[in-house]
């Protein structure tokens, strides 16, 4: 499954092509007992040729502004236990709503640029990542890097950063 989770305003849908109007905010405003494996079976998009089940994000920032943040646990729990794998794509921002979803999470995935900014404030993301009990091992930096040869490189970002970059990955 793939969840843009994505607040105030999810952008995968147009992505995917879906035009759905389903989406999690609708979902979040469920009651815990209505959100079950089988619901998710029933409501989930499968987008054409993605192989994949796809819950979209809040369509604007106004209905962001009503998303239930109580079942946030409730509905990764179930997607987790309804499907082999859940990708959730949170965006750059930390929020009480994103936060017990990293801290759910087997793999939390960094995508950073090779500019020494970036890579500092990553590095302070990870100081607070740690900060919350969020193991180093979870954590998957991909190093996002310009195919020139300005900026960091990867091994000077990886001394900001006091951990390995998994992976460099061009545009």
């Amino acid at each position: 499954a793939l969840v843009d989770w994505v607040l105030p305003m999810g952008s995968l849908s147009l992505i995917t092509g879906v035009t759905d109007p389903f989406n999690i905010v609708e979902v979040s405003k469920e009651l815990p007992e209505k959100i079950t494996p089988e619901y998710f079976k029933e409501k989930l998009i499968q987008p054409k040729n993605w192989q994949l089940h796809f819950l979209p994000g809040s369509p604007d920032p106004g209905a962001a502004g009503s998303f239930n943040i109580n079942n946030t646990q409730h509905i990764i729990h179930v997607l987790r236990k309804t499907y082999d794998y859940t990708l959730v794509d949170l965006g750059r921002s930390f929020s009480r709503i994103s936060l017990p979803i990293i801290q759910e999470a087997d793999v939390i995935v960094m995508v950073l640029s090779n500019d020494v900014s970036t890579v500092t404030l990553t590095r302070r993301t990870m100081d607070y990542l740690l900060q919350q009990d969020i193991s180093q091992d979870h954590i998957y930096p991909i190093l996002n890097r310009a195919v020139g040869l300005e900026g960091l490189s990867k091994s000077e970002a990886e001394k900001i950063l006091g951990m390995e970059i998994r992976m460099t990955v061009p545009y």
